[in-house]
């Protein structure tokens, strides 16, 4: 008798009131190779952090680990500390009622709430390698870095901006972007 496989998807909180906590976990997971092999039939295929919480003065932040989101119905209802970007965030102003953590972009169905841009046309794809430069976490100077780079090429004042990693490469090395331009700019073009 062939025994069936079922993959199993559980979720678990850890509660920490020390950042060091998760910090720790994070350098943990980094360090296992997958799968873990519990037993004949058990096996662990990946483990993600997804969404982390801080209190602070002003209140609880939850932001969204790399490549998971808040979708736009609790960006709203709970405030976004960022931009909402395609429908998401990866920031809200507290912890969600429900106990909603971050999903993936592929989970997040029924994503409406925020509405769609105003008409206009997109660019092109931009890669962009920001690791080449050394902006020690200055996002402004990034933006900067990026105009220059493709400064005949974008609206200034883009509706939307879409970014994307590059294979499985994290955001600070990698990635490509482009821009969702007004109707005005796309006519000038």
């Amino acid at each position: 008798m062939k025994l069936l496989f079922t993959d199993f998807l559980f979720e678990f909180e850890l509660e920490s009131s020390r950042i060091t906590v998760i910090n720790e976990m994070r350098q943990y997971l980094q360090n296992i190779t997958f799968p873990l092999q519990f037993s004949e039939v058990v096996e662990v295929l990946d483990v993600d952090i997804t969404t982390v919480c801080n209190f602070s003065d002003s209140g609880y932040k939850c932001t969204c680990e790399d490549q998971y989101f808040w979708p736009c119905d609790k960006c709203k209802e709970y405030g976004s500390c960022d931009s909402i970007i395609n429908n998401t965030c990866s920031c809200i102003n507290n912890i969600p009622s429900d106990r909603q953590f971050c999903q993936a972009v592929s989970e997040i169905t029924n994503n409406t709430a925020c509405g769609q841009p105003t008409s206009g046309c997109m660019t092109r794809w931009f890669d962009f390698n920001p690791s080449g430069y050394n902006i020690n976490g200055d996002y402004k100077q990034l933006g900067s870095l990026f105009v220059g780079e493709y400064y005949r090429e974008i609206c200034l004042n883009p509706i939307t901006i879409e970014a994307q990693t590059i294979f499985v490469q994290p955001a600070s090395y990698t990635y490509k972007v482009r821009l969702s331009c007004p109707k005005e700019w796309c006519l000038s073009e």
